[in-house]
């Protein structure tokens, strides 16, 4: 996906001054000066005309937001054709291709069945369905791998859209990230299950507690380790730095993808003796096998 200087320069972080409102030659003079200066040059342009906080009105304003579109598209990271002006992050189209599981209207579901005998847990779904070389493949990976973080936000927010008013989060009071631990945290640069809370946060209205629930051991990667493998490689390397916030809380613990569910056990037994918490398990996508 490309994030363009035209999607900067149109965010809430940038504007254009008043006097382009009667006088459009600045903002033509922006727009040659965008074809001519090279790599650092423009982006030295660009920081300079949001710091005097220059903005457009009006038909001005389409005109240099379709044009800076143009100039530097914002495609959607799902299947690369540009974004209309109305659409945010991903497209319509693969929107409404998103493969739903509906698993928190169901009673019984294979989430839920993963910790049958294993942790008594609340609540437990996905959202999506994921499969190799599909949709929900390239979009997890485009949030992982690529740094495109608005993707996860985004799908947390349809996620969140989901849960709304439902019995699933109805009684909910925190959301807690599956945390990495800082070595990988400074590696990536941002947790992305603390970024799918974040989307969820601002849909359900429940609020995101992070730095509480921490990883205390540097483990290998869950790729391609067996069910065993994956339990003793995350076994007792979580802790809870302040018991007493979750004590007769129920919380809603929230990660990118399961598989076997280990590394969501592996949190959960770590706040098994906290009095009278409830525990939930969110996740975004669950692999059809």
């Amino acid at each position: 996906m490309s994030w363009g200087y035209g999607d900067f320069l149109l965010s809430k972080d940038c504007y254009f001054d008043e006097l382009s409102k009667s006088n459009p030659f600045p903002v033509m003079f922006f727009l040659v000066l965008l074809f001519l200066l090279p790599g650092r040059g423009m982006m030295k342009f660009v920081t300079f005309a949001c710091s005097n906080r220059l903005f457009i009105h009006g038909n001005m304003k389409a005109f240099f937001h379709d044009t800076l579109r143009i100039i530097f598209p914002y495609t959607c990271p799902a299947c690369g054709t540009p974004l209309q002006r109305s659409e945010d992050t991903i497209c319509l189209s693969c929107i409404l291709q998103l493969p739903k599981t509906n698993f928190h209207l169901l009673p019984e579901n294979p989430v839920l069945e993963l910790f049958y005998g294993r942790f008594p847990v609340t609540g437990a779904t996905a959202f999506l369905y994921f499969r190799k070389h599909g949709i929900v493949q390239k979009l997890i990976h485009q949030l992982k791998y690529h740094g495109a973080q608005e993707v996860g936000r985004k799908l947390g927010m349809l996620f969140g859209k989901d849960l709304r008013d439902t019995a699933f989060v109805q009684d909910v009071d925190f959301l807690v990230p599956v945390p990495l631990h800082p070595k990988k945290l400074a590696l990536r640069g941002f947790n992305q299950a603390e970024v799918l809370c974040l989307g969820l946060e601002k849909t359900l209205g429940i609020p995101l507690v992070k730095d509480q629930l921490a990883r205390k051991e540097f483990t290998e990667t869950q790729t391609r380790k067996s069910m065993y493998e994956r339990w003793e490689n995350v076994f007792n390397v979580f802790e809870v730095r302040d018991p007493a916030l979750f004590e007769h809380k129920h919380i809603l613990l929230v990660d990118d993808v399961i598989t076997t569910g280990s590394t969501l056990e592996a949190c959960m037994q770590s706040m098994r003796e906290i009095p009278g918490i409830k525990i939930s398990v969110a996740v975004l996508a669950k692999p059809v096998l």
